[in-house]
């Protein structure tokens, strides 16, 4: 499904910087071989924003990419296990007039796979134009990147030399029609209940992911009492302990 900003929701993302994007949409950028960075929580529309991007480049008939993290991270490995990294690089990578890399930071990459991304924007530095998505502030990106804060930081020296970049702190597009029409609100009280009837203190995974939804959408009687039930019963963990937690309770 094509993507374009004329589409995009600013209304509901309203942090987003429109001007800001519409001047970016004219693709000046991409003749200046400058970067831009998408950043913002799950849902806000940094891959909507992304894909309208390459989508007016080809309009403007324009060589580009698109591509997930974790797609190109499969294909990096691929072809360095084949002896084709060299060819891939030039091809894939260099050749296109913009590349956009969608998803940095929703999963991990070990050391060789972090040693085999940096390439991919050595190679686009002051070349070609990147666009790149994420989920995480910079300062959390060599945690993605094997831990290797040396490679991360030489890495975001050359991405951000000539980089705009983009933050969104918006709600959750993918929950707006269920918040809209109360269903989270109703799902959370159902966990609610279900839990004090079982004894209090422990929800599901689905159960917890909607009560934080809630949490961090919304206010009201359901959301202090899903807050009041959970946290008396020691089950809202902190971000640190959440993913244990879960397999826990999931």
């Amino acid at each position: 499904m094509v993507k374009t900003l004329e589409q995009f929701d600013f209304k509901f993302a309203s942090s987003a910087p429109r001007a800001q994007l519409q001047e970016l949409a004219g693709l000046a950028f991409i003749e200046r071989q400058e970067n831009i960075v998408l950043l913002g929580p799950s849902g806000v529309g940094k891959s909507h924003i992304a894909a309208a991007l390459a989508y007016k480049c080809a309009m403007a008939r324009l060589s580009v990419r698109f591509i997930t993290a974790a797609d190109m991270m499969l294909q990096l490995v691929a072809a360095h296990r084949q002896g084709e990294l060299k060819g891939y690089l030039g091809r894939i990578i260099h050749k296109p007039r913009l590349l956009v890399v969608d998803e940095i930071g929703y999963l991990p990459f070990g050391k060789e796979e972090a040693n085999l991304f940096f390439p991919v924007v050595a190679r686009r530095y002051e070349s070609g134009s990147l666009v790149l998505t994420s989920n995480l502030p910079f300062t959390q990106w060599s945690g993605t990147f094997g831990n290797d804060e040396t490679l991360t930081a030489a890495m975001l020296d050359r991405l951000l030399h000539h980089a705009y970049i983009v933050q969104i702190s918006s709600q959750s597009y993918h929950l707006k029609d269920k918040l809209k029409s109360g269903q989270l609100k109703k799902q959370a009280q159902a966990e609610v209940s279900e839990s004090s009837r079982l004894g209090g203190g422990r929800f599901t995974l689905a159960g917890w992911v909607t009560i934080q939804s809630v949490l961090t959408t919304s206010q009201g009687p359901v959301v202090a009492e899903a807050e009041r039930s959970a946290s008396e019963a020691g089950s809202l963990p902190g971000d640190s302990d959440r993913r244990s937690w879960l397999c826990q309770t999931g």
